[in-house]
């Protein structure tokens, strides 16, 4: 419950204002940060009024930062034995390391599973104990508390063998030196529901020494009150960004406030959610920017922020004997990593490794790719450089041990030399960030744990260890009109209207939280934080008085559902009249909603510029054909998409070894007259050979050789698979020659030249051809030869490309236990291949002539800039892998182009 503090009187601001700027000013306590800043900022709007420039800094201050300033100006003053000071006092960090070193050594013989957490509650134990030392001692009841005491003993002999003391300790020192101390004569409480025992005891001794306390009254208006039902979380973000922007959009001077109970649990989908309202320019945004229009009360783990968060995984990658692409893939991508100038490189290697299947490289290896133009389609000369350099020295630090404190210059000049944070100037927030992480490792070098040399690993995982526990907030800019805080921040809080949201019957009060390490009795009989019902009754009774005076009107708000469970509002706002959503907006007029969009038209596209085509091959005609927008996305904006990373050799990358040894092979037998005459063992041989070549070239396309294991592997598995295949084409039954292997040709469709390679076309006895395209895959079907609109057109295109005259036009699949040929043929000899009953109607001649046609036009649709977003094949196109970047489009039928 709350202490009982003979109080003075209340005090209203103007008259703690007038008090401030007398000769004799208070010393006011606040209750949190926020309050702190709330009560300077109306101070100053109360000197300006009174046409005052400059003022003296008012004290105005946490109970945390005031005892804090008195240790310091004791320790100055030599108020404290210098033989009794601590050497060091431990930062709640490396209190809880301590803490877990103990534990891991008293349970060595019955190993815990997770002390890291155990070691947490044993702190906050150890300080409970020291702030409710005078309450009535503490009974060894049960099992966990007497392990406790245990571990706390062990503690104590530690710290005072290495003279140091917690913070909870140095707390206590403090507190017993200041009662010989003379404390001010005037104190003012401010925002405070509940006195801690370390507080109560100062002012118990201010009035004990004739001091006065006093507490700054609240605002005695009562707010107008509401409750809201919403469906679930989403649908009541959506309500209070809704009723945020109604507000805001009739009274633009209206300040609001938005509480919420869980806050780091509904901070991200309601930030996105009043974004999306009130700042939809912002929403793609991709930096730290702070909204001009929110300010959030809760701060992230510095670890969070992108800028930081990517040193981290800098520092970590490079702990890495070689690039492991999963790790390096982010950093090629951040801004923080490499010069400004070649990011659009660094990202077109980043997709290229994924293509190519590249999961670990050696760093030379990469180095020379970054730097070469061939066989990446980028290059990055400065970053190679840079990176080359800092390599170097990161493989000299991987060999060192040092003190802890000693790593902190070497981190730092690594993270330079890797270019961090960028070259391109920073936001505000970035620069805040930067700073603090410099910070955090120029504290490294205070550090007292580990007490032993250290690798660079450790060292990285300590430092990220810091960084994951210390909250950050930017400054952000003093233009908020909404202001989204927790219920602790609540305390003092000036708005025009309130929002309370999750104002659930388990939020309001909170679940009980005792520390498992103490007794519940014990914690109950002293109001221990989370330990009583009376003392969370209480705060959530004095939490809504506050609220109540806070503002002109209040809402709270209650998701019915959280997935299959069913919400209830808490029992202290049952009694606040229920409102429909709708009635707590203020009327937004249409001509507002209508002067907020703009229509801007994207049809029709300019034509073609040839010049500024690079690609073009036969998946542009297929695009076209699929989805005009399609193909405008890939071959005009250039958008493709990027593969995921993965841990094995790709499909695609067995393809091409598969594609490779079928080359190799054939250049050297030319003629269906080997496939006869050659034993088995040279077949073998040569089979052998080329497989090999296969591999070695597709590791000189990487620059680094394939592991020795996986390499042996994916020999045999090669070998057999051309081993089956050649086996199939044994059995063909007409006589042919080779004249063309992995050829370039060209094909024109009205305006548009393209450029394809054929994988092979092999010519007959009686002079007609059989052109055969490699398929790995296991999905290819044949196309509809005679479709209007056809989305596979590369042995159509291959056709095209010759003028002799046809007897196969056929894919080869080429996949283990699956070898066989699909497609047409006309008498060719090609085993186990049926004639398509197509050509009984149909000659090569005629469907060369359609295929001219149709292509054609597909072309010239392309060049004449049609790109509507038209699904002709709607289940293909939601198939396709740019789909979630298109627009959702329209179908066939919705254009009325089946009519």
């Amino acid at each position: 419950m709350a202490a009982s503090i003979p109080i003075e009187f209340l005090m209203t601001p103007e008259q703690l204002f007038s008090a401030l700027q007398s000769d004799s000013p208070p010393l006011v306590l606040v209750a949190n940060q926020r309050l702190v800043k709330t009560l300077s900022e109306r101070y100053a709007r109360f000197r300006r009024a009174q046409g005052d420039s400059v003022w003296d800094t008012p004290a105005l201050t946490t109970f945390e930062h005031w005892l804090a300033e008195q240790g310091r100006q004791m320790v100055y003053r030599g108020v404290f034995d210098v033989a009794a000071l601590p050497d060091i006092v431990l930062d709640d960090d490396e209190a809880v390391r301590l803490w877990q070193d103990i534990i891991d050594q008293a349970e060595r013989d019955q190993p815990l599973l997770s002390t890291a957490d155990l070691a947490k509650q044993a702190h906050e134990a150890h300080g409970l104990l020291l702030e409710y030392q005078d309450q009535q001692a503490v009974a060894p009841v049960s099992e966990e508390f007497q392990h406790f005491l245990r571990w706390q003993s062990a503690m104590l002999d530690a710290l005072k063998q290495r003279q140091w003391c917690t913070s909870a300790q140095w707390q206590t020192m403090l507190l017993q030196a200041l009662r010989q101390q003379r404390l001010p004569t005037h104190l003012v409480l401010a925002g405070f529901d509940q006195l801690r025992p370390w507080l109560r005891q100062v002012l118990e001794q201010i009035e004990q020494q004739g001091g006065r306390v006093d507490t700054l009254q609240e605002n005695t208006a009562t707010a107008t009150l509401a409750r809201v039902s919403a469906t679930d979380a989403a649908d009541e973000h959506r309500v209070i960004a809704a009723w945020a922007k109604s507000t805001l959009q009739q009274q633009p001077s209206a300040k609001l406030a938005i509480v919420a109970t869980d806050l780091a649990a509904r901070k991200t989908a309601l930030i996105r959610a009043l974004r999306e309202a009130l700042e939809p320019e912002h929403l793609l945004q991709f930096d730290d920017r702070p909204s001009s229009l929110i300010n959030i009360s809760l701060g992230a783990a510095l670890a969070d922020y992108p800028i930081v968060a990517d040193a981290l995984r800098l520092l970590s990658a490079l702990s890495q004997e070689t690039i492991i692409t999963r790790q390096w893939s982010a950093l090629m991508l951040s801004p923080y990593i490499g010069f400004a100038s070649e990011a659009d490189q660094r990202a077109a290697f980043d997709a290229w490794w994924r293509e190519q299947g590249l999961s670990e490289l050696r760093r030379a290896s990469f180095l020379r790719l970054l730097a070469s133009d061939a066989p990446t389609p980028c290059r990055c000369p400065q970053t190679a450089e840079h990176w080359q350099q800092a390599f170097e020295q990161c493989q000299s630090l991987r060999h060192k041990r040092l003190p802890m404190r000693d790593w902190a210059e070497p981190l730092k000049q690594l993270l330079q030399l890797f270019l961090w944070p960028g070259s391109r100037p920073l936001a505000s927030v970035e620069y805040q960030c930067r700073e603090a992480f410099f910070k955090a490792l120029q504290n490294l070098q205070l550090a007292r744990w580990p007490e032993h040399p250290v690798g660079f690993s450790t060292a990285v995982q300590e430092l990220r260890k810091r960084v994951q526990t210390q909250v950050f907030q930017a400054q952000q800019p003093g233009t908020a009109k909404i202001h989204v805080m927790g219920l602790l921040e609540a305390a003092g809080v000036e708005a025009d209207a309130i929002w309370l949201l999750d104002a659930r019957d388990d939020r309001l009060p909170a679940p009980l939280r005792p520390n498992p390490l103490l007794p519940f009795a014990w914690q109950q009989r002293v109001q221990a934080p989370r330990a009583s019902h009376q003392r969370e009754q209480f705060f959530v009774e004095q939490t809504l008085q506050r609220l109540s005076h806070a503002a002109r009107a209040v809402i709270a708000s209650c998701p019915q559902h959280e997935g299959d469970a069913e919400l209830r509002m808490s029992p202290y706002l049952q009694h606040w009249p229920e409102q429909p959503a709708e009635n707590l907006f203020l009327v937004v007029t249409k001509a507002i909603e209508a002067a907020a969009l703009e229509t801007l038209s994207d049809e029709p596209v300019p034509a073609v510029d040839l010049q500024l085509l690079p690609r073009k091959d036969s998946s542009l005609l297929s695009a076209q054909a699929l989805n005009p927008q399609l193909a405008f996305v890939q071959f005009r904006l250039h958008g493709r998409r990027v593969e995921n990373l993965a841990e094995q050799l790709l499909p695609n990358e067995r393809g091409q070894l598969v594609h490779i040894a079928l080359s190799l092979l054939w250049q050297s037998l030319q003629s269906s007259s080997e496939l006869h005459t050659l034993a088995d063992a040279e077949w073998q041989r040569r089979i052998a050979a080329v497989c090999h070549q296969a591999l070695e070239q597709r590791a000189r396309f990487r620059q680094q050789d394939w592991p020795s294991h996986w390499q042996r592997l994916e020999h045999q598995a090669l070998c057999a698979l051309v081993q089956e295949w050649i086996a199939l084409e044994k059995q063909r039954n007409n006589g042919f020659r080779l004249v063309a292997n992995e050829t370039p040709v060209s094909v024109k469709l009205s305006e548009l030249e393209l450029q394809l390679r054929v994988d092979r076309i092999d010519q007959l006895d009686d002079g007609r051809l059989c052109i055969i395209d490699y398929k790995t895959g296991r999905s290819w079907r044949p196309p509809d030869w005679l479709d209007e609109r056809p989305t596979d057109v590369q042995l159509m295109l291959y056709a095209l490309a010759r003028e002799e005259p046809i007897a196969a036009l056929v894919a080869a699949r080429v996949r283990a236990k699956e070898c066989r040929f699909i497609g047409l043929q006309d008498d060719s000899g090609l085993p186990a291949i049926r004639r398509d009953p197509l050509l009984d109607e149909y000659d090569f001649a005629d469907l060369r002539t359609h295929w001219q046609q149709t292509l054609s036009a597909l072309a010239e649709e392309f060049l004449q800039g049609e790109a509507r977003n038209i699904a002709y094949d709607e289940k293909a196109s939601a198939a396709h892998p740019l789909a979630p970047f298109l627009r959702l489009h329209a179908t066939v039928d919705d254009e009325g182009e089946d009519e």
